[in-house]
């Protein structure tokens, strides 16, 4: 996995850089969110809680991947821009297992929920005709 650095641009009211960045991943598939951010923390020299990414997007038949990321200066403004749903797909598999226990979830919430069946009386009542359709 080859990380590349395309643009690069510092905003100082929510005290980030916006990064866009290619991957060349040749004989391999997309690369997981995770280990994109893990090396994007490492090619840029900093911990990789002040680092999140937002997009990540492998054309069909290309083995490039581009993607957008954000780099904030502190971990601490980082969790107060970030919504919880970005936050959350940049976890690592063990921190997400961890905060699923933690909440009290169980597989049954995951679980597509149950269809009603319907009562035999309105199952297979016959339509009354009105007079007008039988003439």
């Amino acid at each position: 996995m080859n990380i590349k650095k395309t643009s690069e641009k510092y905003n100082p009211l929510l005290e980030r850089k916006e990064i866009q960045f290619s991957i060349d991943h040749p004989s391999s598939g997309t690369p997981q969110l995770y280990q994109t951010r893990v090396s994007l923390a490492n090619l840029l020299k900093i911990k990789q809680d002040q680092v999140y990414i937002i997009k990540m997007k492998t054309s069909p038949g290309v083995n490039r991947t581009i993607g957008e990321a954000e780099v904030y200066d502190t971990a601490e403004k980082a969790r107060q821009i970030i919504p919880d749903y970005i936050h959350k797909r940049n976890m690592s598999l063990e921190e997400k297992k961890r905060t699923s226990k933690r909440k009290g979830k169980d597989e049954k919430v995951l679980s597509a929920p149950e269809k009603k069946a319907p009562k035999p009386e309105e199952e297979k009542a016959p339509k009354p005709l009105d007079k007008e359709e039988t003439e």
